[in-house]
């Protein structure tokens, strides 16, 4: 006989075994002494049965100390399992046991794989066996899809969750869509139960349903043409991750890298029930991170959790942490990793604070192939975008927590620093939403937004370093300003209005009579210094240089720009003008007159420069808070 045999027995088939190398001149043996490992039988097919070279599988089905434990099965279904053999899962296996497959079955529930095409079960007799070895035929890819792992049953072990199984499935996925094929011989060594028979049942019912989603007009764009804007700067990551040591910590190690060379991740996978929280919270505290990916389970009990209600979500302790994150710093940016695809899960994640998310894949819900590289694509572009737009909302919110300590000590108002600062943690929360594309046919865009919020900081400034003299008998004009600059006050009277209806004011300062436009800029005011013959008395106009009115003493401009004026601050009235004119062209609180039947409401301009507006209105607003000058976000 030309075929090729393998028998797989112990001692007790020994006399068997002498008798067929009379008659087999290809037969080759293995050996299975039951050793006591973690996980004897994957060894055993990987260190013997792989390397023999064979058409038909002979095996001892009582192939064990106890007879009734049938061993030979779980042999036979590591065969089936074991994605590694490649071709020699479909060859014929043949069990060789005096039992019936009825008695065998009460015995073991993965009996039916003694029935399943391509498996054989005969009694252990000479003339038999040859006689079976002669008409036995491997069987192919569709019919072990199709007819064999159907009629496979295993049931899932009571120390197995849904979470664990979800992580090891998940990071294995994970490392195939990001065609990280480097590495994932290292994540497999590390996953403990990756070798395990239920697990690799799962795995290949997985593939197939995988199999069957798969179209084949589906062009599946790989990691790096997904690449088209990698991260610049070195980004700082944290991984909070029961199961971060299993392969999590690596795959995104290996997608950070591929963004930026220098990225570096971090990793806390221990957690005690009663203090995780602090011990998070401390590791963040000491530890400048761009940005965080969260578990949503941490504690081990959670893994048999469900919930029925979707607010139920924030009882899970990943839940509960992003609270706390985003209570010290709602700057810090977090993705959430979840096993669960429901959209309403997600969406209450995003509820809870959530920048991103990631779906954990689960074998239990395992889609296609374009689902896990969509998956992949969508982690991969939460980093890009969530470090780049970390990176200005970290810099808006340490320099907000500043501008508020400045002013809780500078002020003894508290009703106006309590205002400025709720406004100012307003323009925060516009610039932490994510608006969608479709929103800005409608609305202004997250940025315009935030800038006509700071804008309006300005109202309160002038409140407290500008107070007024109105005559309420004579229910007159406001006749005089007090600026406060420090412990020094400065005073501008209002003297009347001259021939052309323009409005004169005296001042007691005399330092700002030099001031010039800026060449660069077109300066919204035009500053006159004018003297009285008598020499004694100073005094000045604005003017608005598009339609050369003159100010009133009630604009919110004239003000602003009378108080840098007078506290020699005139290198900061070109951007305040040009502050001014952005300000004016986004009118839909209080627009001009003369713009109305002009200008259509600027409204969703390129979205950069709507950016740097953001950015150099909060900077003005710094300086007037602060006396210091800050360098813009480095994104």
């Amino acid at each position: 006989m030309d075929k090729r045999i393998l028998l797989i027995y112990d001692n007790k088939y020994e006399l068997l075994k002498a008798k067929l190398q009379e008659k087999l001149i290809n037969l080759q043996l293995c050996y299975f002494d039951e050793p006591q490992n973690y996980n004897p039988i994957h060894d055993f097919i990987i260190e013997k049965v792989s390397e023999k070279n064979c058409d038909v599988i002979l095996i001892q089905c009582s192939i064990s100390n106890i007879h009734t434990n049938y061993l030979g099965i779980d042999i036979g279904l590591h065969i089936r399992l074991t994605s590694k053999l490649q071709d020699k899962m479909y060859l014929p296996l043949v069990f060789l046991t005096a039992d019936s497959y009825k008695y065998i079955s009460h015995k073991r529930l993965e009996a039916d794989l003694l029935i399943s095409k391509g498996c054989y079960t005969i009694i252990p007799n000479i003339e038999t066996i040859l006689d079976t070895i002669g008409k036995v035929t491997p069987i192919n890819k569709e019919v072990y899809y199709k007819e064999v792992l159907p009629k496979i049953t295993i049931n899932k072990p009571q120390e197995y969750g849904n979470h664990s199984l979800a992580n090891e499935w998940g990071v294995y996925r994970l490392a195939e869509a990001a065609n990280l094929n480097s590495i994932k011989k290292d994540i497999i060594d590390l996953l403990p139960n990756i070798n395990d028979i239920y697990v690799k049942f799962i795995l290949r019912k997985s593939e197939n349903i995988i199999s069957k989603n798969e179209t084949s007009n589906i062009i599946i764009q790989s990691s790096h043409e997904a690449i088209k804007n990698p991260i610049g700067k070195p980004q700082k990551c944290l991984l909070i991750d029961d199961q971060a040591e299993l392969g999590w910590v690596i795959v995104l190690k290996g997608i950070l890298k591929e963004l930026n060379s220098q990225n570096s991740i971090e990793y806390i996978s221990n957690f005690h029930e009663n203090d995780y929280e602090t011990e998070v919270i401390e590791k963040i505290r000491c530890n400048d991170f761009d940005l965080i990916f969260l578990d949503l389970r941490l504690l081990s009990y959670e893994d048999t959790m469900k919930f029925e209600l979707v607010s139920e979500i924030s009882k899970f302790s990943g839940a509960k942490l992003l609270k706390c994150i985003k209570e010290y710093n709602p700057a810090i940016q977090i993705i959430m990793f979840t096993a669960s695809n429901k959209a309403w899960n997600i969406e209450r994640l995003f509820d809870l604070g959530a920048d991103g998310f990631y779906i954990k894949e689960s074998p239990n819900i395992a889609l296609s192939n374009k689902f896990s590289k969509e998956n992949y694509l969508n982690l991969h572009n939460s980093i890009v975008e969530l470090t780049k737009r970390g990176e200005y909302l970290k810099w808006y919110w340490s320099h907000i927590n500043i501008i508020e300590k400045e002013i809780r000590k500078k002020y003894t108002n508290t009703i106006i620093c309590d205002r400025i600062c709720e406004k100012l943690k307003m323009s925060f929360g516009l610039l932490r939403i994510k608006q969608k594309t479709f929103d800005k046919n409608f609305i202004y865009t997250d940025f315009e937004l935030t800038f006509l919020t700071l804008w309006s900081c300005l109202n309160e400034f002038v409140s407290v370093r500008i107070t007024e003299d109105y005559d309420y008998n004579k229910r007159q004009q406001k006749s005089m300003f007090v600026i406060n600059n420090g412990e020094q006050k400065h005073i501008i009277k209002f003297l009347g209005t001259n021939e052309k209806g323009e409005e004169i004011y005296k001042t007691c300062i005399e330092s700002y009579s030099d001031y010039v436009p800026s060449d660069k800029y077109k300066a919204r005011f035009r500053y006159e210094f004018k003297t009285n013959p008598d020499k004694t008395i100073n005094s000045y106009r604005l003017t608005d240089n598009f339609d050369k009115t003159p100010l009133h003493s009630n604009d919110l401009s004239f003000q602003l720009s009378a108080y840098l004026l007078i506290n020699n601050l005139k290198n900061l009235l070109d951007d305040f003008h040009i502050l001014n004119h952005i300000r004016n062209k986004l009118d839909y609180t209080h627009p001009n007159k003369n713009y109305i039947s002009k200008y259509t409401i600027n409204k969703g301009r390129d979205t950069e420069l709507a950016k740097k507006d953001c950015i150099e209105m909060f900077k003005f607003l710094f300086i007037l808070f602060t006396d210091c000058k800050i360098e813009d976000p480095q994104v």
